[in-house]
């Protein structure tokens, strides 16, 4: 809280109330300090009863509410906080600083009564006041934003506490000379918070400030050790873990007798690097490190201390495979924990079950894990995962996350249960499909509220591998079809993404029939949103970024931020039709695709998770569901191929080899119900999305060259699809408004030039086919072209609007640390000198495009997300409304390229179906390839068709002229007759 009480020295006067009064607040101060708050309450009473001006009442007032604050007596102290608050109104308005603290004041204590939402009217009042009148306070501006990072974080929006955590640094970087003790706290913040490689940046600043100053910086590298691990970095972890040790054990020492706080620090510290190891499977020494935590002095009379590593270390012997060992040391520790209200209860429980899952004694998992739903469902702190002993904040998101894990382990345990007793299995099924019913819902209402957790993620497509798999065991012993349609509508379900909402958002704009000035100013809130933050990462990333700049960009995107929290809120009220549906996509019915789908096409859509994958073969008559428990092994084979695929220096024979097995994993389990079909929907997930199926290879034998491969594009013609719902969207889109049929980007990347891109120079590099193939395509489809200074990012995000078809042959950069900037690089534009078009700024377009070609390196492949897939430049048209897109999954050779698109737009020209004209390149490519060796698929299986494969119907020349004929024909026509009339009368 921040303190009032100094304003009382700013009142002048001789009068004995006065200097009781002020005398008694510094007293009070005192007392506060040292944590004595009855007599500072006594004193402040006291002091009230005095006759005194308004505004030393309203000091002493605040000061009242901060003590019962502290007391916890929050409606009291909310009571007195708006006593004060009204009088610094009446006297000073609402601009004076001792208003605006008292509102932030104000702020805290309802966030101690837990009523949120005037938590965040108060502090947030607070915030604009001070941004108005006094902008230049950095320090009590910067303690705002923390605040509301803080409460933001605790909530999980995920995105609001990484803004404002970010606004508090900006700010408090201005006062870091006077106060560098704020700006320690907000780099650790970030660094703590943040789960990209961006968050080692901001703790290393927190240790270098650290030590600059003097401080012992054993925290500093503790976090930064916990992050490393976090990475799954484990060496670098142990090195910053055993550094930071080596600064705190003299403090610990030191305390033996006297204290626990760093006794505390060193045993927590040493179970981290205990934990480590244990990822490792280093498990002698994790158990070495575990000793050592148990042995620190002072933990060892703490008995929630020794029963939470005794267990730990009774987890390590199930990790090396002594499960009845395990058993008996947990059975022996349980009585320990005699109060089933004690978290480690569940604890122990939890890993009681979990060793008995391990052992296939799946009766006691379910018991242990009954007990621990039990532990759960009673609000206490939720259980640790496997490997970490972690525990959550205490909030309704996190007990719900956390009760669908629980959920989830007792739903897996009931289905391994039903194995071994055939005459209960579909009983026992069904119970198992009822809990992980349960568990999916609980992480979906997570997911509503921005939870960013991989945690969460990870629990939740764990869960949705479980309902399948429990669906298709029920089939398998009914026979009931019906389970394996809702095993396909949950895989659907786990891949709804941010993608197809934004997608989504034009037919739901129809459906809710919202007024088109309505949808454009959501629209542009959310476009004007992208650019500022995307502005901010591009002015941080330079080594010398301009602070004012950024400042104002920070001040802006706030501004931006609260209008559109307004808006929103306006939106719900007023058009609740168009809020819900924008926010919540239905998965496409099996009964929906197999209308789209002709007799010539069948669907296999893929499902891949941690411990199995699933495929469902999907045709116009049918489905068949499979599942296969091989899924890492099937993730070993696609790194494997990938490798080989990226090398054209393989052999044939090596390269035959991981093709063929690759194959036989994911397409020759489901080649007897396809043979007969000449089209392939393929619609992948994860690591399956970064391989193109046209080139694994369908027999094994001795080949001594690629071109004699017995490839999969020579038995059907292949295109993908993000998701069979998405899909479906883009089948289904309504006529595009575009009038204009083909345009085409080059830019020229002169070296001379490379000065003006902000991005990093090394691979601003001369594309020399890339204008060539533009050129020529622009002749041969008789479209339009932007090359060289005209080739610009206005220019194309003003195309999208009126071309059918746009090509970009240029370079692209991936950002895998934050994949929302990863970009198109265009001649920067003279105007505003801008060349990036990112994947953030993309989302929020609206484009009318019917396909885009990404003639660039690596458009289609990018980081893989837990619950978003591989985040691309492509997903970002497809997102941006265009609902087919080319697109390359690596670093594609310019040449090749060429020819391939001039294959590939012979046939768009004659108005064949996408897949048909991609397929068509490829099989002509191969046939005219100079020599073996470049019928390696690097050469000419890069590009792939994701999205809406129907052919695109060109404008019609002829019939234009012969109407413009008729017309001209008609007025001359009508121009005789009247002539003839006239001239009879």
């Amino acid at each position: 809280m921040l303190v009032f009480w100094a304003s009382i020295l700013s009142i002048k006067g001789q009068n004995n109330n006065l200097e009781a009064a002020m005398t008694n607040s510094l007293r009070v101060s005192e007392l506060l300090e040292k944590e004595d708050y009855s007599k500072a309450e006594n004193l402040l009473i006291e002091t009230l009863k005095l006759s005194l001006p308004d505004t030393l009442i309203a000091t002493l007032q605040n000061q009242y509410s901060m003590v019962l604050g502290y007391k916890g007596e929050f409606e009291s102290a909310i009571n007195h906080s708006h006593k004060a608050l009204k009088l610094y109104n009446k006297h000073f308005g609402e601009k004076n600083k001792y208003t605006i603290d008292a509102l932030y004041n104000l702020g805290e204590l309802h966030g101690g009564a837990e009523n949120p939402d005037s938590l965040f009217y108060y502090l947030e009042k607070s915030l604009e006041l001070y941004y108005e009148n006094t902008p230049s306070a950095f320090a009590d501006i910067g303690l705002v934003h923390n605040n509301l990072a803080a409460n933001y974080r605790s909530m999980e929006f995920h995105r609001k506490a990484i803004f404002h955590f970010k606004k508090a640094v900006e700010n408090w970087e201005q006062v870091a000379e006077q106060n560098p003790d704020y700006l320690i706290v907000g780099y650790e913040n970030l660094g703590a918070y943040l789960d990209t490689d961006e968050s080692l940046s901001y703790l290393q600043k927190a240790l270098d400030l650290k030590i600059k100053q003097g401080l012992n910086p054993f925290r500093s590298y503790i976090e930064i050790a916990s992050k490393h691990s976090s990475f799954e970095n484990y060496n670098e972890a142990l090195r910053f873990y055993h550094i930071g040790i080596k600064l705190l054990k003299p403090l610990a020492d030191a305390q033996k007798e006297t204290g626990f706080e760093y006794q505390y620090d060193l045993a927590t510290t040493y179970s981290l690097i205990a934990q480590t190891h244990e990822a490792m499977e280093h498990y002698d020494s994790a158990q070495h490190y575990y000793q050592v935590a148990y042995d620190v002095p002072t933990m060892i009379n703490h008995p929630t201390w020794q029963t939470r590593y005794l267990t730990a270390q009774a987890n390590l012997l199930r990790y090396k495979g002594q499960y009845k060992k395990a058993v008996a040391e947990l059975l022996k520790i349980l009585p320990r924990t005699a109060n089933p209200n004690d978290y480690m209860f569940g604890y122990v429980t939890y890993s009681l079950s979990k060793t008995y899952d391990a052992q296939g004694d799946y009766e006691n998992a379910l018991l242990y894990s009954l007990f621990s739903l039990r532990y759960d469902a009673h609000g206490n702190k939720s259980l640790a995962p496997d490997t970490t002993i972690r525990v959550f904040n205490r909030n309704e998101q996190s007990l719900q996350s956390n009760s669908a894990t629980l959920l989830s382990n007792h739903a897996f345990y009931l289905k391994q249960l039903a194995k071994q007793k055939p005459k209960e299995e579909e009983q026992i099924l069904q119970v198992a499909l009822q809990n992980i019913e349960q568990a999916v819902a609980h992480f979906e209402e997570v997911g509503e509220t921005e939870y960013a957790s991989l945690f969460y993620k990870r629990g939740f497509d764990r869960a949705m591998s479980i309902q399948q798999s429990i669906l298709l065991d029920l089939f398998k012993i009914t026979g009931q079809k019906k389970f394996s349609v809702s095993a396909f509508r949950v895989s659907e379900q786990a891949k709804i993404n941010k993608t197809l909402l934004y997608f989504n958002d034009q037919e739901v704009r129809t459906l809710a029939e919202l007024p088109e000035d309505i949808y454009e100013r959501d629209r542009d809130f959310k476009k004007r949103i992208a650019e500022v933050e995307r502005s901010i990462f591009k002015e941080s990333q330079k080594e010398q970024a301009d602070s004012t700049a950024l400042r104002n960009a920070y001040n802006e995107l706030f501004q931006l931020h609260k209008d559109n929290q307004i808006f929103e809120a306006q939106l719900q009220e007023n058009f609740p039709k168009y809020y819900g549906l924008k926010r919540n996509v239905t998965p496409v019915g099996l009964t929906e695709i197999q209308q789209q789908l002709d007799e010539k096409t069948a669907t296999l859509v893929y499902s891949l998770h941690d411990d199995r994958f699933f495929i469902y073969t999907i045709t116009q008559q049918d489905i068949v569901a499979q599942q296969f428990e091989n899924a890492a092994a099937v993730r070993e084979q696609i790194a494997q191929y990938r490798e080989l695929l990226l090398n054209p220096g393989a052999s044939p024979m090596e390269y035959s080899n991981a093709a063929y097995a690759l194959h036989q994993s994911l397409v020759a389990p489901v080649f007897k119900y396809v043979q007969n079909y000449k089209n392939l929907l393929i619609i992948p997930d994860k690591e399956i999305s970064t391989i193109p199926f046209e080139t694994l290879v369908t027999q094994q034998k001795a080949e001594n060259s690629f071109s004699g491969l017995s490839y999969l594009l020579h038995k059907f013609r292949v295109h993908y699809a993000y998701s069979a719902t998405l899909w479906n969207k883009q089948l289904n889109e309504t006529e595009r408004k575009a009038h204009q049929f083909w345009v085409g980007f080059a830019p020229e990347y002169h070296q001379t030039k490379a000065v003006n891109y902000t991005t990093s120079k090394e691979w601003v590099s001369i594309l020399p086919g890339a204008q060539e193939e533009v050129e020529e395509l622009s002749v041969l489809m008789n479209g339009d072209m932007f090359t060289g200074e005209n080739a610009t990012k206005s220019a194309l995000l003003k195309a999208g609007e009126n071309y059918k078809v746009m090509h970009l042959a240029m370079h692209s950069t991936i950002n895998n640390d934050q994949p929302m900037y990863s970009s198109f690089l265009f001649t920067p534009d003279v105007e505003n000198d801008d060349e990036q078009l990112s994947v953030s700024e993309l989302y929020h377009q609206n484009f009318n495009t019917e396909l885009v070609v990404l003639s660039a390196c690596n458009t289609g492949y990018g980081r893989l997300l837990p619950g978003e897939g591989v985040l691309s430049l492509s997903q970002a048209f497809t997102a941006a409304g265009c609902p087919a897109t080319l697109m390359s999954l690596w670093m594609v050779p310019d040449k090749e390229t060429k020819t391939l698109m001039n294959n590939f737009y012979e046939g768009i020209k004659a108005e064949k179906s996408k897949t048909e004209a991609l397929h068509l390149a490829k099989t002509e490519y191969l046939k005219q390839a100079n020599n073996d060796r470049m019928t390696h698929p690097f050469y000419w299986a890069g590009f792939v068709l994701s999205g809406n494969e129907k052919a695109i119907t060109q404008p019609n020349r002829f019939n234009l002229w012969l109407i413009v004929l008729v017309a001209l024909t008609l007025v001359s026509g009508t121009a005789l007759w009247r002539k003839k009339v006239w001239n009879k009368g």
